[in-house]
């Protein structure tokens, strides 16, 4: 399945912010996936660590733009990833290109609800806790906003932090008021 989403999400053109696949070779148990590998580059939760824990928030719109681009690509080509976190990215450190990578959770996007939650725990979209099951494109962006708390926060959003960013009194010392969310 695996291969066959990362072959459906780069249907079409080009689409640089999602790993390319070169080949692959079907073993009966296992399977080898032969990928494009950037050169420079690591994973985005190391060069967050070699950055204190935390990003700024310019480069935090530099990043987000393209993981959005990747989410949003995958979803056009009917692809849902699921597991969208700073792991699964790839981020050269020279010029802050990101690629997402490792399909091995996602999923065909359907209309209906999903009832089988793939994802790290603290990407986890509400309503899967309260009701058992969600919708693809509203978890998407839902984890992508629990990926940018990560970058510009140093943690993940608790229960707490949901209730007043739904308010819209949420603030953290050292980040501008809305700036973040602004495009340039």
């Amino acid at each position: 399945m695996e291969v066959a989403l990362l072959i459906l999400a780069n249907e079409g053109p080009r689409v640089p912010q999602i790993i390319q696949p070169l080949d692959w070779k079907d073993l009966g148990e296992y399977y080898i996936m032969i990928l494009e590998r950037p050169i420079p580059c690591k994973d985005l939760f190391d060069f967050v660590q070699s950055h204190g824990g935390r990003i700024d928030e310019d480069m935090a719109r530099v990043v987000m733009r393209q993981v959005t681009q990747a989410a949003y690509m995958s979803c056009q080509h009917g692809v849902l990833h699921r597991d969208i976190k700073q792991e699964n990215l790839l981020i050269n450190k020279d010029t802050l290109e990101v690629k997402l990578i490792d399909f091995g959770y996602g999923d065909l996007l359907q209309s209906t609800p999903c009832t089988t939650f793939m994802d790290t725990r603290m990407y986890i979209p509400p309503e899967f806790i309260s009701e058992g099951r969600y919708h693809g494109k509203p978890a998407t962006v839902y984890s992508l906003g629990v990926l940018l708390f990560s970058l510009v926060c140093r943690t993940f959003p608790d229960s707490d932090n949901l209730i007043i960013i739904s308010v819209n009194h949420w603030f953290i010392a050292g980040l501008s008021v809305g700036k973040i969310f602004m495009t340039t």
